[in-house]
């Protein structure tokens, strides 16, 4: 194969975010592209993972105990953090670049989306990978999300909190409606302990689909994904031991401390309270960054009462909310000091040399751990944070 140039690979995949994300009402645009491709999504058994905080968390942890199995892995996860190529990886080593190019050259008209691009390019590199099995992340919703083609062996859904309410609907039970479109006929299913919704158990009942609810519940993610993780690798009957190495792994800027900073990508208000429920109980100087479509009051109602003070940044993402409409919102709901940054580098420089947090949208954590102090040089640990401050050297509130 000839040798890439990353400018031409930049360029496509700027030309590949540029697919807008339509509304659908069904999964048909998907499936007559998958059907071009010769349906490679049913080449190989899979695992079906939704919800909407903590589903990328479980499905790493899930395939790492697969892959310490011995099974060669398919993992599809989504947003990427840094680089597109994180979104598909085989037992932790990502989909080469001159595969995406060489995927996209086949999309040969405008219907397909970002999202059904990706999930086309996703499994047919498993298919032509021939992994053992792939655990697949879904991106939103479950019943109309591009994953939903295929028939795994077991489905999961984490937790139902509110999120992309313009698309899932603004009752829990609506987004729960949702969620449930995983289910299928005679498959099993596992809930995590915060998906206790009537439309989950009627679509599970309707699907005959055998049930099994995880009871335990934490005010942190990680103690709640590790159960959930644990109670479907042990539906498939992966060993103690194979078990324990895939529960260590962890998603980055999951409340992953690098030097004077927490790094954590929560987005919604439900992200927000578990991100203040494992601070100690102190405030902070935050740095935060949110996506317009996201209820950016009710994240930042979460979290007032831990901010010192709050510096707002923007991506520059066209769906991003700028400064200025985050410092608007903020000053409606809290009298506490904010700034308005030019970017998330000015940011870093203009907070004290103290314990502080970054946190709201992928792209904002890409930007921050390519800044100076967040780099791979700065110093990096994952540890967690006592309410007394002191800093043990592992984590069980990891998310």
């Amino acid at each position: 194969m000839q040798s890439l140039k990353s400018t031409e690979y930049d360029e496509m995949i700027k030309t590949l975010f540029s697919r807008v994300a339509m509304r659908r009402t069904d999964l048909s645009v998907i499936e007559t592209l998958l059907e071009k491709w010769q349906s490679p999504q049913h080449s190989f058994p899979s695992i079906h993972v939704a919800g909407t905080n903590g589903k990328g968390s479980v499905s790493r942890k899930i395939a790492a105990a697969l892959q310490s199995a011995g099974y060669r892995v398919g993992l599809y996860v989504s947003p990427h953090l840094v680089d597109y190529e994180e979104r598909i990886t085989i037992n932790g080593k990502k989909i080469p670049k001159e595969k995406v190019m060489q995927y996209y050259a086949r999309i040969d008209d405008s219907a397909p989306n970002f999202f059904e691009c990706s999930t086309c390019f996703c499994f047919q590199y498993f298919k032509e990978q021939e992994v053992d099995i792939a655990v697949i992340e879904a991106g939103m919703g479950g019943k109309l999300d591009a994953t939903n083609v295929i028939t795994p062996i077991l489905s999961i859904i984490t937790s139902i909190s509110f999120d992309h309410t313009e698309y899932l609907g603004d009752t829990l039970d609506k987004i729960a409606a949702q969620k449930a479109g995983i289910i299928k006929r005679n498959i099993p299913v596992v809930l995590g302990p915060r998906v206790k919704f009537k439309p989950i158990f009627d679509r599970a009942k309707e699907m005959d689909a055998q049930v099994t609810v995880v009871n335990e519940i934490s005010p942190y993610y990680e103690v709640e994904n590790n159960a959930v993780a644990r109670e479907a690798l042990e539906l498939l009957n992966i060993a103690e031991e194979d078990i324990e190495i895939g529960l260590q792994a962890r998603m980055p800027c999951r409340f992953e401390r690098r030097g004077n900073f927490i790094y954590d990508v929560a987005h919604n208000p439900d992200g927000f309270t578990r991100l203040c429920e494992a601070l100690p109980d102190q405030t902070f100087h935050f740095i935060i960054g949110i996506s317009r479509r996201k209820d950016i009051k009710g994240c930042l109602q979460a979290i007032e009462h831990k901010i010192k003070h709050v510096h707002f940044v923007s991506s520059g993402r066209e769906d991003a909310a700028t400064v200025q409409e985050l410092g608007a919102i903020f000053k409606s709901i809290s009298n506490r000091p904010y700034s308005l940054e030019s970017d998330i580098q000015t940011a870093i420089e203009n907070v004290p040399n103290e314990l502080s947090v970054i946190c709201g949208s992928f792209y904002i954590m890409a930007e921050a751990l390519h800044s100076k102090q967040g780099s791979p040089s700065a110093s990096s640990s994952k540890a967690e944070i006592s309410s007394s401050g002191s800093l043990p050297t592992e984590s069980s509130r990891f998310c």
